[in-house]
């Protein structure tokens, strides 16, 4: 994590001293005044509120020793949301509090306000509801287990459901992950009902209307397999991996990895598909599509451009390590689609 630590007065610079030393990747900003004592410190020569604009968009967490009024008006003009916004600590000057102030469980604000307390002696201020009661928290849940949330808007019902005392279901289809703490198992989607306040259903499987207000979570866990006419438009890609997925009735969202054959490699559509989707790009080799390209249907055509007779998923099933089949080979307005669950191998 990348901080920035900003102190104004003299006692508020020593204090940022010693936390820069014990926290990794830190940088100090501080008046010149103060700047030319603590050597590696950057001066601030700017307006403060200007100064937070480059420093909101270029680190991961911001701290001010400072009054909490002066931080709330340096922030203000730039806050986006939990998911974007970078973890925001304020800390008055003599040292006594430490107060998470924004993006306290996917920025980290939390466990930063915690870290910065113990180093100065402090005491950590958390406003955070769920934290305070001993509750599991679903966005904080799915940034340690690297699942996408699907409908974000709903997360606030779940955590209203939970610290009102009420009875939360649970479903996945992933049984390595163990059920969260105070959520309640359910064998499946259809035993989700109104006996319920609210639900969290981990699973590739599309969403649906349920009785009862829900979280998606997206297991980052299906590989689309891609074959394309070179200079294919990165739009015509992700939207016939869109299709493919209605068509698998699985979530888009759960796409984590986009693959092909290597000479492929140097498509900019592959790149900015995989890119806009935030999914990874793999490359196979023909040697090693033809390991497997026999357990599917092949195309002579395709093997006289390429070498091999079988693109999309020859490379989804080995990108997947063998995984499970979600859609075989599919042509959707001139592209091949495959899909696969990856697997354990």
């Amino acid at each position: 994590m990348s901080t920035a630590i900003i102190a104004l007065t003299e006692d508020g610079c020593r204090i940022a001293r010693r936390i820069a030393e014990d926290l990794e990747n830190a940088d100090l900003y501080m008046p010149s005044r103060y700047a030319v004592v603590y050597s590696g410190s950057h001066s601030i020569e700017s307006e403060l509120k200007a100064l937070t604009a480059e420093l909101f968009r270029g680190y991961d967490a911001l701290i001010f020793i400072t009054a909490v009024g002066i931080a709330v008006r340096c922030i203000s003009p730039y806050l986006k949301d939990k998911y974007n916004d970078p973890a925001v600590v304020v800390i008055d000057d003599m040292g006594k509090f430490a107060i998470s102030l924004l993006s306290g469980h996917i920025g980290g604000a939390n466990n930063l306000t915690k870290q910065v307390a113990n180093i100065i002696g402090a005491c950590p201020v958390i406003t955070t509801s769920t934290d305070n009661r001993g509750l599991w928290a679903v966005d904080l849940f799915a940034d340690e287990h690297g699942l996408k949330i699907e409908n974000k808007s709903d997360v606030k019902t779940v955590s209203a459901a939970l610290i009102n005392g009420g009875r939360v279901a649970w479903y996945t289809d992933d049984l390595s992950i163990e059920v969260p703490f105070g959520l309640y198992n359910v064998p499946g989607i259809s035993d989700i009902d109104k006996n319920y306040s609210a639900a969290v259903l981990c699973t590739i499987v599309a969403a649906r209307q349920l009785p009862v207000p829900a979280v998606w979570l997206r297991p980052a866990v299906v590989s689309a397999g891609i074959g394309c006419q070179r200079g294919e438009k990165s739009c015509n890609i992700e939207k016939a991996i869109y299709e493919a997925c209605g068509m698998a009735g699985i979530s888009f969202n759960a796409v984590a990895r986009i693959c092909s054959i290597d000479i492929k490699e140097n498509e900019s559509g592959l790149k900015e598909c995989a890119s806009n989707i935030g999914a990874s790009l793999h490359f196979y080799s023909a040697e090693e599509i033809k390991m497997v390209e026999h357990l599917f249907s092949s195309s002579a055509f395709v093997s006289s451009k390429v070498g091999v007779g079988n693109v999309a998923q020859s490379c989804a099933y080995l990108d997947s390590m063998l995984g499970e089949l979600l859609l075989p080979k599919t042509i959707i307005s001139g592209i091949t689609v495959s899909l696969y669950r990856r697997g354990t191998l």
